[in-house]
């Protein structure tokens, strides 16, 4: 679905045609084609819990991953002063 709305943002972006290929395209139309074709509502959803646990797993794996840029880039920035003295 969002590689569907991408590919109209960037096809929209180029002029005069970009205005033909977003009415040729329909990002909106295929992604509701997909919603119908996929949507099984026997599918027991997920609770609120589990949502919540797999959200916190995520956001502390990309602070680490923030984090450790940042020292990554701590240290380089540091490694080019110490050379240039």
């Amino acid at each position: 679905m969002a590689g569907n709305i991408l590919v109209e943002a960037v096809g929209g972006t180029v002029p005069i045609l970009g205005d033909f290929f977003d009415a040729a395209w329909q990002a909106n139309f295929r992604n509701f084609q997909l919603i119908e074709t996929h949507y099984r509502p026997e599918v027991v959803s997920r609770s609120f819990r589990q949502v919540a646990v797999a959200f916190a797993i995520f956001a502390v794996c990309l602070l680490g991953a923030l984090a450790a840029a940042l020292v990554f880039v701590v240290r380089f920035i540091v490694a080019l002063v110490a050379g240039f003295s």
